[in-house]
């Protein structure tokens, strides 16, 4: 069975890396040019603090995405694929840890009545199942080929969850495991902190809340290692946050905390959290089909008072804290409930290798329908999405590569170009909506947006 599901798993993953990465190109929608701009922008005018976009809008979030991204730009390389890779990167990583822990967490229960699997089916297995129903999905297929930072977040943040976990139920019991995983722990939120901020709450919340209930003792927090581990975290954020400070402390109060931390919850008025509270749960549950069905149907079979008790009580109080934590804000999106997804992956497949396996179903079964699903939804994204119908990203694509043919290494002054990566495609960033009089004398060429779509927009 199980080179069966390796196999059914590695068809899984080409397929869907295949429909992102030679499918037609997103790259222009979903604020991605901007996220791309501040990687070119930090090699080339060195603001790796608070870099800027094409126009010379100030960044929207803390930094991490593009460091990560740094040393690919930095050797030159500007393709599409280079500017996604910490997305790509985060994904991997994620894919592997929710393997790891679904795998860890099922066999921790095999003796128990209600997380036991069956014999025939190792723990592999069932890990593998949980990284395929993380991976088809929505937003599995979308964030890892996406330059913006959630993936980065989603894997900081899992793998804090997934370290955390196994700490608090004692499952490190050699010296030299229980301080990788309080590294790992303690990075995942200093990184989700360097992410996109407010999110690295999640684990923190996380941590007292399952030393509670799941060992019945608060102190049992202490095996994370949290008096030395969230103080380096504050440290590693803190540094960035004075370089910030030092660079553009009046646009980092103004934007990066007054309107992404304070605006995202206030925007729109408080009365927000409380009339659209259920956009969170319910964007999660779209977003995740149809795995979230049978993650919804894993907490029905458990029972409420069951939850903590049975070996998914540890996914069960993730997914739970995720949602509501983002209840809390009055703007929701999609995106923000991704870090949910594997624990949503482990439960969803607990109910069909554990619960459903009375009605035959097994591991090659769900392995066979993931491949099928995955199928479906790279034909959607290869012929139906919006980036599909419109081409516009590969239109952009092919203007780049004529421009490139044109001015080889020549400098180029944009002018009014709008939102779009083509800066980034082309190795420039000139952080402003026109060229600076210095900008202009050294340009040889000359890119300007016009209304009318025309052939041969370079002017010498």
């Amino acid at each position: 069975m199980i080179r069966t599901v390796w196999l059914l798993f590695a068809l899984t993953v080409v397929v869907v890396a295949a429909s992102r990465l030679l499918g037609p190109s997103d790259f222009y929608d979903n604020d991605q040019p901007d996220t791309a701009s501040y990687t070119v922008d930090m090699v080339q005018h060195g603001r790796w603090a608070m870099p800027r976009n094409m126009n010379g809008a100030i960044t929207h979030k803390p930094p991490l995405y593009n460091w990560i991204g740094l040393p690919l730009v930095q050797a030159g390389l500007f393709s599409e694929w280079a500017l996604k890779f910490p997305s790509m990167l985060a994904g991997l990583i994620t894919l592997v840890v929710t393997i790891w822990i679904g795998r860890w967490l099922v066999g921790r229960g095999r003796g128990d009545e209600e997380g036991g699997l069956d014999p025939g089916t190792s723990a592999l297995t069932f890990g593998l199942v949980c990284g395929l129903a993380w991976l088809t999905n929505h937003a599995g297929i979308k964030l890892f080929y996406l330059a913006r930072p959630d993936m980065v977040l989603v894997a900081c943040v899992v793998v804090s969850w997934a370290a955390a976990t196994v700490l608090l139920l004692d499952g490190a019991r050699s010296r030299g495991v229980r301080i990788a995983l309080m590294l790992a722990l303690w990075l995942g939120v200093a990184g989700a902190g360097l992410s996109k901020g407010p999110p690295a709450l999640l684990p923190l919340i996380y941590i007292p809340l399952g030393a509670k209930l799941f060992t019945g003792k608060w102190r049992a927090m202490h095996r994370t290692g949290w008096w030395w581990g969230l103080p380096f975290a504050l440290v590693l954020c803190g540094g960035w946050i004075a370089a910030a400070l030092h660079a553009n402390a009046d646009d980092f109060w103004k934007i990066l905390i007054g309107d992404q931390v304070v605006g995202r919850v206030n925007r729109g008025g408080w009365s927000l959290i409380l009339t659209e509270f259920w956009k969170s749960p319910g964007y999660w549950f779209v977003r995740m089909l149809p795995w979230s069905v049978l993650s919804v149907l894993t907490l029905l079979h458990i029972k409420p008072r069951r939850w903590f008790a049975n070996a998914m009580g540890p996914c069960v109080l993730w997914l739970l804290i995720v949602v509501v934590f983002f209840m809390l804000s009055a703007g929701k999106r999609g995106d923000f409930l991704a870090p949910a997804n594997s624990a949503g992956a482990v439960l969803a497949t607990y109910w069909l290798l554990v619960v459903a396996r009375k009605y035959g179903v097994n591991a090659v079964h769900v392995a066979g329908a993931s491949l099928v699903i995955a199928i479906a939804l790279a034909v959607y994204t290869m012929k139906f999405n919006p980036a599909a119908k419109s081409q516009l990203g590969e239109h952009t694509h092919q203007f780049a590569r004529e421009v490139r043919a044109v001015v080889g290494d020549d400098r180029i002054a944009f002018i009014e170009i709008g939102p779009n990566p083509l800066q980034s495609l082309l190795g420039h960033a000139q952080a402003g909506l026109r060229p600076t009089a210095e900008q202009l004398a050294e340009a040889k060429w000359v890119i300007h947006q016009v209304d009318v779509p025309r052939a041969g927009s370079l002017e010498p």
